[in-house]
């Protein structure tokens, strides 16, 4: 027998370690209901920080938060092992199992599954279970044998991206892959090695960091020509120890090349890399939920077939810009949508599985090796004629941290393992003489060198592919003569089956316990990056989510207050709702506010600024507030016109007022006093001094509280049934900080408070302020498109808009929004008001392909994002897709008419000059 064969399957075996993840294209809502409230459970394999969980979530929530009760339970196994944290799973989903019967559960990569199919007839039993992410192919389809299981296998799109690459520069000769020896790193590589032969005139290379140093990765990187394509697919370490972030790879190897880089995954585009044909998780996601979704209202789940996940092409708009790529010629070079990100640095991370570094080029070197030893030997003889060249493969072997052995098993047991040969790498792995490693493995090779933690793992393994006789890849952890453990990965190729029966397999073993720990100290770095774009990403929804019915609320009391012959009593009904909306809306951005200092998100934007024109303006909004409640407002403004001008963040120093105003207000009796002082002082040219007092005549505050009063939930009075959310002082304090001032507080129990915030400003020369000119102009028979998935907040909208006497259509969503446009005369429409989160085509997008139109006003039409989405990087977003302004939620009424005008004026202009 010629042993080419055998070096041909070792190949084979190498290409086949590792199946990574794609995911399937978002579908259009169906607006039809469920038949009840379905209770779903989402069973998460990862913890909630790890980089991809957040995007899982959104697919799931966008999909199912209107129609289901969902529950989200996670594993954490990116920390911990299965057999540790199934335990505490299986009590948490049993605890929560008794108060209600879940309905569904959704299951999100592999380990969730095992969990699912292990404890199936304890706390699933006969409930329909969808699977995503899974990339172990054949475990999801032997899951799906199950009449109640389905669900969705992930793939890398890569020989995709090395296509469409090749498309948009057809002169390239070259293909070239920058990669590392991590688990990561192999798995793209093999995927990388597999598409070679897809392209057989075009020549693969591999830049391994593993084996470079940094400066030599950059020489490399930065030799790629425009011949070249240039692959990222990890970049971890190198070979001088240092430890990268994806963040951290990518702006590296973009930093250094010359040429655009290409990508196929969704995380970490937006870090330098162009793009590719790339994976979404949440588009996956969403697709998981909507077999859910569609199983609620009467599916068949036996028409729903385990299916291979889609892909998505995703590019760097700004770098497309950088380096002159035709957006034409991507749309040839892809046949499908190409989704652009704007942002040129994205929050978003590559999703890392648990890096367990590999060996290309030393597999390279071992089966050049194997090659020399097996060439021309005869398949009887091959056994010793290897034992004759053990010096041979030692001295290979001696230059890596592993080794090579040869195994006969008999009856397809793991239990009856015997060892042909071992090179000596191996027992030094354990820290072991050859001789001490062949009396300790005598007997029960597994049972004695696995670790208790993975031995069941590994039989199981064992057990499943031994008879099979395919390759297969396992990992475990190696009991140490010393007492540690070593980590180790296996990989095994069956060769051939002997006259007895026994079966011949070649394993390759490497220490893997150095990468293994260096991987753990980069989870870590990972873990509080990717928790910040969690919570971000959460308190965007969350703001959204709150916002958007508290619109639906005070815009029907604005409108109900315009009603004629409104009772006395309706009147103040409809007064305190606003008052009450407001308030509530005060506490929404307070909490958000805090959140985003807490994250180190929050910016000041300052300018120039009217500061008494400031303070009038607020004297008299919260003048009103405390008459309300039979409480005087006396302000003493010294010194505030001289300069009257000041440098400074308008909305927080507002802010800082208002929440210390609205403080002493709640925590102030009928008939009491609150003084308002403030007085600039001069301290040298340029810089003024600002020191503003507020004072309460109330209960007053302990000593012992005192210290505690600017902690975040820590409201003023424990024993008030106005406490309030507790955040407004320590956001005042926050605020007051992030301008280099200070905040105190005098008091005394039974006769009231004093908050004195201090703080420096430049000054600026008084400005004249020029007589704002008249406007004549009328909203009147302005037809305005609106576009609001939102039936309720649509119509208030819509009902605003015709108190002015517009005439306003309504559009469901961007789609549709983008077709009444398109399809309508020219200057039909006079203006677009756009809400940013909608289902089929959001906001955004729906903005971009209207200014792309070939309408002949596509570029002037004013469009007005109004959204419940009101962070500094929504309105950033808004005008970056082309959008003119950004209106938050709830809308003010005649800012919303100020505005339309101000713009559909601005818009005509442009026309007549043009």
């Amino acid at each position: 027998m010629k042993h080419n064969s055998i070096l041909k399957k070792i190949t084979i075996f190498l290409c086949m370690l590792m199946m990574l993840g794609a995911v399937c294209p978002c579908y259009a809502e169906d607006n039809s209901l469920p038949a009840d409230d379905p209770h779903v459970l989402f069973i998460g394999s990862y913890s909630y920080e790890w980089e991809s969980t957040p995007k899982h979530l959104a697919g799931i929530s966008d999909t199912l938060s209107d129609y289901a009760n969902i529950e989200y339970v996670f594993m954490d196994t990116k920390h911990r092992s299965y057999e540790d944290v199934k335990g505490e799973v299986y009590q948490d989903i049993a605890g929560r199992a008794k108060s209600e019967k879940f309905d569904y559960v959704i299951a999100a990569d592999d380990a969730a599954l095992q969990f699912v199919e292990e404890y199936r007839d304890d706390l699933f039993k006969d409930i329909p279970v969808v699977f995503e992410g899974i990339n172990d192919v054949a475990y999801a389809e032997k899951a799906s044998e199950d009449s109640l299981t389905t669900g969705i296998i992930e793939t890398f799109p890569l020989e995709e991206t090395i296509r469409m690459a090749l498309k948009l520069n057809p002169d390239a000769t070259k293909v070239a892959a920058v990669t590392d020896d991590t688990l990561s790193g192999k798995g793209s590589t093999k995927q990388y090695e597999n598409a070679q032969s897809s392209f057989p005139d075009i020549s693969f290379s591999e830049i391994d960091c593993s084996v470079l140093s940094a400066d030599d990765i950059a020489k490399r990187v930065s030799a790629c020509g425009d011949d070249t394509i240039l692959i990222f697919l990890m970049m971890t370490t190198d070979a001088d120890g240092n430890l990268y972030t994806q963040t951290q790879a990518a702006k590296f190897i973009t930093a250094n090349a010359h040429i655009p880089v290409f990508k196929s995954d969704e995380l970490g585009i937006g870090d330098g890399i162009l793009g590719g044909v790339v994976v979404s998780y949440y588009d996956m996601a969403a697709d998981a939920a909507k077999i859910v979704l569609e199983l609620s209202r009467g599916a068949d789940i036996a028409d729903y077939k385990v299916t291979t996940a889609g892909s998505v092409c995703e590019f760097d708009e700004n770098i497309v810009k950088k380096y002159k790529i035709s957006k034409s010629d991507i749309s040839n070079a892809y046949d499908g949508n190409v989704k652009y990100v704007n942002e040129t640095i994205s929050f978003f991370q590559e999703h890392q599985q648990v890096l367990i570094p590999g060996f290309i080029i030393i597999a390279g070197l071992l089966i050049a090796g194997l090659y020399v030893v097996l060439t021309d030997r005869r398949k009887r003889k091959l056994m010793q004629e290897l034992q004759k060249k053990d010096l041979m493969l030692d001295s290979i072997l001696s230059n890596i941290q592993g080794g090579l052995a040869i195994y006969r098993v008999r009856n397809d047991s793991s239990h009856t393992i015997d060892t042909v040969y071992t090179s000596k790498g191996i027992p030094a792995i354990t820290g072991r003489t050859m001789e001490e490693y062949n009396q300790w493995i005598a007997g029960d090779l597994v049972g004695h060198t696995i670790a208790e933690e993975d031995l069941e793992r590994v039989r199981a393994v064992l057990h499943k592919y031994i008879p099979l006789k395919k390759p297969f890849y396992l990992n475990a952890h190696f009991n140490n003569k010393n007492g540690t453990k070593s980590y180790v990965s296996m990989s095994s190729v069956w060769d051939h089956t002997e006259s007895d029966g026994s079966n011949i397999y070649y394993v390759v073993y490497m220490d893997m316990t150095q990468q293994e720990k260096a991987g753990k100290a980069e989870q870590e770095a990972l873990k509080a990056k990717a928790s910040d774009a969690a919570k971000s990403d959460f308190l965007s929804r969350m703001s959204h989510d709150m916002r958007t019915p508290l619109n639906a609320i005070l815009g029907y009391e604005q409108l109900a207050s315009g009603e004629p012959d409104l009772s006395l009593r309706s009147q103040e009904y409809l007064h305190k709702i606003e008052y009450s909306g407001k308030y509530l809306l005060d506490q929404i951005d307070d909490i958000l506010d805090m959140s985003m200092i807490g994250n180190g998100k929050l910016v000041l934007h300052e300018k120039t600024m009217n500061f008494p024109a400031l303070l009038h303006e607020i004297e008299v909004e919260y003048r009103r507030k405390s008459s309300e409640k039979g409480i005087a407002l006396s302000c003493h403004f010294i010194g505030v016109d001289n300069p009257a001008w000041i440098i400074g963040d308008a909305r927080r120093i507002r802010q800082i007022y208002s929440n210390l105003l609205m403080n002493a207000i709640q925590f102030s009796k009928e008939g009491s006093v609150i003084k308002w002082t403030v007085r600039n002082t001069a301290i040298k040219q340029g810089k003024v001094h600002i020191y503003s007092c507020v004072s309460d005549q109330g209960c007053g505050i302990s000593e012992e509280r005192i210290g505690k009063l600017f902690q975040p939930f820590e409201p003023g009075d424990p024993f008030s049934s106005r406490i309030g959310t507790g955040l407004g002082l320590s956001l005042v304090k926050s605020l007051i900080e992030m301008m280099s001032g200070t905040v105190q507080i005098h008091s005394e129990i039974g006769k009231g408070s004093d908050f004195i915030a201090e703080m420096d400003r430049v000054t600026v020369q008084d400005i004249p302020l020029l007589p704002i000119p008249k406007n004549d102009f009328t909203l009147k028979g302005q037809r305005i498109l609106v576009c609001e998935d939102n039936g309720i907040n649509a119509e208030i909208t819509k009902k605003l808009l015709q108190k002015k006497g517009c005439i306003a259509e309504w559009a469901e969503n961007g789609r549709i929004c983008l077709s009444m446009y398109q399809n309508a005369k020219h200057g039909y429409y006079n203006a677009i008001l756009m809400d940013i989160r909608m289902p089929v085509m959001d906001g955004l997008e729906a903005a971009r392909e209207i200014r792309k139109s070939s309408m002949p006003d596509a570029k002037t039409i004013p469009i007005i994002a109004m959204s419940a989405n009101t962070f500094e990087q929504d309105v950033a977003a808004s005008l970056a897709s082309g959008m003119n302004a950004h209106l938050p939620k709830p809308v003010e009424p005649e800012k919303l008419y100020t505005v339309l005008s101000e713009l559909i004026i601005q818009a005509r202009n442009i026309k007549v000059n043009a």
